[in-house]
Parts: structure tokens; sequence; C-alpha cells
């Protein structure tokens, strides 16, 4: 007897229940920003829903102004959101007269992006590839809706931005307008961060512990889409290069770990970041170094003709064809060596083009 009522006590708590408050899925029908300072504008990121499940033109299936749950705000700061025109929402309907949107549903019309796994080791809560982070960002488009008004066949993302964390190797990676999520809107094949490279701008961050197979741990790289490229190393190296075309290296700069410097107006056409390692690598353009006892070269490649200040003082011209001094008062202190045949003492005075010479008492 007393378990008869105790189930009947139950029904009764749960039809008043379903009467005072509902979960149920909802599609938003409008959204309405919060773009005016309060209170002018009294839309605090609200959308227009309506249930999905009824078919009926019936006003009390509509809901307007539609407070949406936040994941952290505070006064003018905080992350906004809104669900778009045309999603699913799960939303909490009480006394049929207010509602409060919790979020969005996944569903076979808006299936979310895929989180690849390894083929051999498959994808669980024992994998760890199964909690990647990942947000992916697109321009929204609208979906076609069907005569009973209902959104179907919602456009796969295009030209997507995306934030994506990789669980197993602690490696994170930012892409701008990526390429392989619009070729590939399922991100089937992104599995490391040696899966987006060109056609796009990216930052990466590789962990300690990085399974990249391009590039080394501990480095952080921005990659621009026209393929110029800087990077920090972590022995201290610091690394910038421009390119017109992936293909087509210009110029780059590196500092390295013992506080050597290098300019240089080519690199290597490898269709990734030389790094100048090793130097005589590329004997193409001009070169700057210097290095930290103070020796500077200034090196033509290609014409086989540099100057050099040596870290004693010494300085070194040398040239395979010519050496032009072109000035109205070229002065020579000390003693100038000429092919060891012409010795000349303690004040010269060179007036002129220097095309000849003329010191009286020769």
């Amino acid at each position: 007897m007393s378990r008869t009522i105790h189930d009947r006590l139950v029904d009764v708590v749960r039809r008043e229940l379903k009467r005072h408050l509902k979960v149920t899925y909802c599609v938003v029908e409008d959204v309405h920003p919060h773009i005016d300072p309060y209170p002018d504008e009294r839309d605090l990121n609200v959308v227009d829903i309506k249930l999905r499940d009824i078919h009926a033109d019936d006003p009390s299936t509509y809901f307007k102004r539609v407070i949406c749950l936040q994941f952290y705000f505070g006064n003018l700061w905080g992350h906004v959101w809104t669900p778009r025109k045309g999603d699913l929402v799960l939303a909490l309907v009480m006394e049929n007269e207010k509602a409060i949107v919790f979020g969005g549903i996944p569903n076979h019309w808006q299936e979310p992006p895929c989180r690849k796994h390894s083929t051999s080791s498959g994808c669980s809560a024992d994998n760890a590839i199964c909690y990647d982070y990942l947000f992916k960002w697109a321009k929204w488009r609208p979906p076609k809706w069907t005569d009973d008004g209902k959104p179907r066949e919602h456009p796969p993302a295009q030209h997507p931005d995306c934030l994506r964390g990789f669980h197993d190797y602690r490696d994170w990676q930012l892409v701008f307008d990526c390429l392989n999520g619009h070729n590939d809107p399922w991100c089937k094949n992104c599995d490391s961060v040696d899966n987006v490279l060109d056609g796009c701008s990216w930052f990466k961050f590789l962990s300690d512990i990085s399974n990249s197979k391009i590039f080394p741990k501990n480095r952080i790289q921005f990659h621009h889409l026209c393929g110029s490229s800087v990077f920090f190393e972590n022995d201290g190296t610091v690394y910038l290069e421009n390119r017109v075309h992936e293909d087509h290296p210009k110029a780059h700069i590196k500092m390295s770990p013992n506080g050597q410097v290098e300019i240089q107006s080519a690199s290597a056409p490898s269709g990734r970041c030389c790094g100048c390692e090793p130097l005589s690598d590329i004997s193409r353009g001009a070169r700057i170094r210097v290095e930290p006892d103070g020796e500077i070269l200034l090196d033509n490649l290609e014409a086989g003709a540099y100057i050099k200040i040596t870290s004693a003082g010494e300085i070194i011209l040398h040239s395979p064809s010519k050496i032009t001094l072109d000035a109205p008062l070229v002065d020579v202190t000390g003693r100038m060596d000429v092919d060891d045949d012409l010795r000349v003492g303690e004040d010269l005075s060179i007036v002129g083009t220097c095309d000849r010479m003329y010191e009286p008492g020769w």
C-alpha cells in the first residue's frame, strides 16, 4: 500500500514539474546581440526560439528575447556567446512563458568537426586524443528551411579559424583561414601540428614532449600566408625570414645563442625556413655577420668581395676586381704598405680622386 502511495506521489510531482519546468529542444529563429549600453538597449545577447517538435503554428511554442547561459562573464567583460539562427539548442521552459537557453546540441544536420585518432589504438576514454581541445570558428551561412519551418542542410564551415590543443603532447596551434579545414570541413586528418603547414597563417607552440616530425621541441613559430616566418628556439635562437611565396625565400635575420647576428639577402629554397645551418650552404646575395667578440663581416657572396673588421681592430678590404676611394680628401696616418714596395712615413695626404699619387721628395 505504501509503495502505491509513493508511486502516485512521484507521478503527481512529475506532472507538476512538467507543467512548470520543461527541458526541450528548440530552434533559434532570430538573434538579438547586445549593441548599445543598458538601459538604452535591453537585449543582453538574447535569441528568439521555438519548440522543435511542435508543428502547429501556435504562438505558445515561440519564446522571445530568451537569455543564453554564458561560460563566464562580468561587468563589461567575459566570453560573449549566442547561438546562430537555425541552430538546435537545449532550453529550459518555465511556466510555458519564459525560457533559458543552455547551449547548442549537435545533430546530424550540424555535426561537430572530427578529432582524429590512431586507427591502431582507436579513440576512447583511455586514449588521450579524445581530450584534444578544439575551437573552430567560421562565418555563418544561412541553412535551407523546410516548408514547416525547420532548418536543414546547414552549409559546412568555409575559411575557418581554428584553435587546437593536442592533449597527448601538449602542442597548440592557432590557424587563420585554415586551407585544410576549408577543403576538409571534417578535419579528418588533423592529428598533429605537422598537418597544417602552407597556404594559411598560423601560430604553433611546441611542448617539451612534442611528437612533431618537422618542428623541434619547445619552438614557438609564426607563419604568414605569404610564406614569411619568425620562430624562437629553446636555446635562444631567434630567426626571421621573408618570402613572397612558400617556394620563393628572400632575406633572413638570425640571432644565435652565442650573440652572433646574421643578416642575409638570400635564403635556402627548401620550402621551409632554412635556419642558416650551415652558413656555407647559402652562397647567394650579400651577408652581414656580427660576432660576439666584435668581429664584423660584410660579404658580397656572389662577387667574392668583403670588408672585415676583426676583433683586434684590423680592417680588411678585399675585392677580386677594384677598390675605389673617391673623396675630396683622404688622410692616411702612420705607415702605409703597398705591395711591400712603397712605404710612406708619418703623414700622407692624397688630394683628388687618387688616380695618381704625388709625394714631394720621392
